[in-house]
């Protein structure tokens, strides 16, 4: 059986920013979809991780990135719309997988979209594009993360 990985998500007004807690990740499947569907398969130390989630809203694939760093699988994914969400995953409630990231929150009020370069921002040069994944389709969403008033994502 499959272990769910943790995830660590902040946001921006264009933006989801996903941290997926899998060291050495290999064998990955990846999918994103426009309705805001992620699927996420990997195995690390003959482990394998699962993942499947519905995010609160669209998104625009073909701007959404992601790469594989020695701690983690990082995801830059672009909102259809610019707005902030209330939470990261349709499903309202606590979900015991996902931890707002503090390190990289920031709230509506500060700091305008910054331009993700993954080389800048998460230190590599191996970031994938989602459009560019042929057929294996688009990322999936991950819709109801409950959370808290003001909170987007806590439960």
């Amino acid at each position: 059986m499959a272990l769910v990985p943790q995830i660590l998500w902040s946001q921006r007004n264009e933006s989801v920013l996903l941290k997926v807690d899998i060291p050495d990740a290999k064998s990955e499947t990846i999918k994103l979809d426009p309705s805001g569907k992620l699927h996420f398969e990997a195995t690390s130390n003959t482990k394998k991780y699962s993942l499947e989630i519905n995010l609160f809203d669209e998104v625009d694939v073909e701007k959404s990135k992601w790469v594989i760093k020695a701690r983690n699988v990082q995801f830059y994914i672009a909102k259809k719309e610019p707005k902030y969400w209330d939470r990261l995953l349709k499903e309202a409630g606590k979900h015991h997988f996902v931890k707002v990231d503090w390190d990289s929150w920031k709230d509506e009020d500060e700091a305008e979209e910054e331009d993700y370069d993954l080389n800048r921002n998460w230190g590599g040069d191996s970031g994938m594009d989602f459009g560019d994944m042929g057929g294996m389709g688009g990322m999936g969403g991950m819709g109801g993360m409950g959370g808290m008033g003001g909170m987007g994502g806590m439960g």
